[in-house]
């Protein structure tokens, strides 16, 4: 059972560390090869990537930098297109719908557009949510469901309030699903329902909008990355991260009580649990990244060329020569 994953914040060390294919059996991660110098990219502004998704032909990524960029691959995962985004502030999560790729614009709150037929047009601002121009309601993740533009937000900026006031919106009907929700991420759709991750806690939950809401699956630590095979959940808590990006010094993560031991919080793990059962198994992921954003199941078997065998003794080594220098 393979994963394509995206990395975030891995800061500027490697190109090579935005993207990996997991294999859990095996435990085994390549990273993958993205050619960015080729597509004129300056990899040395290149933080590491965000917002993931696979469509029926492809997959669509989006690089974390100051002058963003997604991408398309196929199957194979060959990088085929590439579009700079100029309307695009601190891209996060992905969704694509009857030939539009949306992007979440977390930096001013808004959603960007851009057609994809076989290469990206222009982009265009489809939604604002709020007129200032930082990061106020950390807008991060968006679905579709039954054409309706389903969006998840961390809630408006109030110091330490800011954790609680989270939710799940329809955007188009304005309807909220979902509200004191604690740092929400991962919003998926899959067998005719929605599911989120509140990352504080790692609760999963799961929504039929118009219908219902409930709690479906608990992965005690910062979740946040949401798959689904057959009758199982994969979700990936990440490591402790010292300081937020909204709350600097006064936010520690996780910011409440789990059952996720200090120890844990140190580092990242990934998780798999059955739909029928209230346990879960977990493998600990931080030889491969401290932090992961999104998680897709691979489609099937990618050009080998396309990977860097041996995902964490290529991260010890760039490590060795970053410190060198």
């Amino acid at each position: 059972m393979k994963f394509l994953i995206s990395f975030c914040n891995v800061g500027y060390l490697s190109k090579q560390h935005c993207l990996g294919v997991y294999d859990w059996e095996q435990h085994h991660l390549d990273y993958v090869s993205l050619p960015l110098e080729k597509l004129q990219i300056d990899y040395k502004k290149v933080g590491g990537s965000t917002g993931l998704i696979r469509t029926e032909t492809n997959y669509f990524l989006v690089l974390q930098s100051k002058y963003p960029y997604v991408l398309c691959l196929d199957h194979q995962l060959n990088v085929i297109d590439c579009q700079g985004l100029k309307l695009v502030n601190d891209p996060h999560s992905l969704a694509f719908h009857e030939g539009y790729l949306y992007i979440v614009s977390t930096g001013n709150n808004s959603i960007v557009r851009l057609p994809y037929e076989n290469k990206f047009g222009e982009e265009e601002l489809h939604l604002q949510l709020d007129e200032t121009e930082s990061d106020q309601i950390h807008l991060n993740s968006l679905n579709f469901f039954e054409n309706q533009l389903i969006i998840s937000c961390f809630g408006i900026n109030k110091g330490e309030n800011f954790i609680r006031n989270g939710y799940i919106k329809n955007v188009y009907s304005n309807q909220i699903l979902l509200e004191g929700i604690r740092e929400p991420h991962s919003l998926v759709k899959y067998n005719n329902a929605l599911y989120v991750l509140e990352s504080i806690t790692g609760c999963v939950y799961k929504i039929i909008p118009g219908d219902t809401c409930e709690l479906f699956k608990e992965f005690s630590g910062y979740a946040r990355g949401l798959a689904f095979q057959g009758h199982e959940i994969f979700a990936v808590r990440n490591a402790h991260r010292k300081l937020s990006r909204q709350l600097g010094e006064k936010k520690h993560t996780p910011l409440i009580d789990t059952s996720a031991t200090v120890c844990e919080w140190q580092h990242s793990w990934i998780c798999r649990s059955k739909f029928a059962e209230n346990t879960y198994q977990k493998k600990k992921f931080t030889a491969f990244a401290f932090e992961v954003y999104d998680i897709v199941p691979l489609i099937s078997e990618p050009n080998p060329i396309n990977l860097v065998q041996d995902g964490i003794i290529h991260r010890i080594l760039c490590y060795e020569e970053f410190c060198a220098e």
